[in-house]
This record gives C-alpha cells, structure tokens and sequence, in this order.
C-alpha cells in the first residue's frame, strides 16, 4: 500500500487541495444504469406476456403478435 500512495501521491494531494468532485457525473451514470435495467425489465416482461399469450393460443399466434403491436 505504501508503494501505491507514493506512486500516485500528487493525484492524492489534489483530492485534498481542490473543490471538485466527480458526484454529479457519478450521479448521472447511476440514473442512466437504473433507466437500462427498467427498459430491459419492460422488455423482459413484455416477451414473457408475449410468449404467455402464444402458448394459451398456439392456433391464433397471429392475432396474438398482431394485437400487441408485433406484427
């Protein structure tokens, strides 16, 4: 550890001595990932509902994919 602080001692010490921060890019980095998980938990469900439906009727899978916007 004593050899990673000397090594990088000057980026330490502007940690120190400055007033910026990288919380607001760090902030929107985290609502950007919370947007993806949500976007693919949509899709995710909308596939299950998609497959859900098919299977209940195997015979109209047309009308099904045609009904949720699919086709």
């Amino acid at each position: 550890i004593l050899n990673i602080l000397q090594t990088h001692h000057d980026e330490i010490y502007n940690t120190f001595i400055t007033s910026y921060s990288n919380g607001p890019l760090e902030d929107s980095n985290n609502k950007i990932k919370a947007i993806k998980e949500v976007v693919l938990a949509v899709e995710t469900f909308s596939n299950l509902e998609l497959e859900s439906l098919m299977f209940s009727y195997p015979d109209k899978k047309a009308l099904v994919t045609k009904r949720l916007g699919l086709l």
